[in-house]
């Protein structure tokens, strides 16, 4: 079972790594171009420095590692697909934002690792029918992914959203002792 020391283990080490790679990112993302432009749907006046996500992802990935031997007594598989599929989410927003992406190729990416999810066992149980649950699985994976790029309109919503809603994921979860959700949402 996962300790109170932890589960604040894992979220200090995420905040401060998050702390301070998000101005090195800043200063890359200026310096490689990779800026958000003011359009009609963005709430900035001024170009805005890309790559925040970045700093996010490698402090997730690094909380992670700071329980390895947490994550190790508990579901290792489950652990290597939540980062295989965030890792091909992180890349196509990546690439969508420097070259711009179709419907297509980010719904197929975005079921990619909807799949590598369920197929690891991280999946909707509500129904009794294995194509429910799995059709489902899919909708919510496709659904949060694009809900919070819609979101992504106003500097810091998304992140803000994310660190909220992780909170209380993670407290549910400790309570009911799911080692995985509590680690990967501190």
């Amino acid at each position: 079972m996962l300790r109170a020391a932890d589960i604040l283990e894992v979220f200090i080490t995420t905040a401060v790594v998050s702390l301070l790679l998000t101005p090195l990112m800043r200063v890359v993302a200026l310096k490689m171009g990779y800026l958000d432009y003011p359009q009609n749907n963005k709430r900035h006046a001024h170009s805005t420095p890309l790559l925040g996500g970045v700093a996010i992802f490698i402090a997730f990935f690094i909380g992670i590692l700071s329980q390895w031997d947490v994550v190790m007594l508990s579901q290792k598989s489950q652990i290597l697909a939540i980062l295989s599929g965030t890792s091909i989410l992180l890349v196509l927003g990546l690439i969508d934002d420097k070259m711009g992406m179709g419907p297509n190729i980010k719904l197929l990416g975005q079921f990619l690792a909807a799949m590598i999810l369920y197929k690891s066992g991280l999946r909707l149980s509500f129904f009794g029918n294995y194509y429910l649950n799995l059709i489902f699985t899919y909708l919510w994976v496709i659904g949060m992914t694009n809900s919070f790029n819609l979101l992504d309109n106003m500097n810091g919503l998304s992140a803000g959203i994310s660190v909220i809603a992780l909170f209380f994921f993670g407290a549910i979860s400790w309570i009911n002792n799911q080692t995985v959700v509590v680690i990967v949402s501190f």
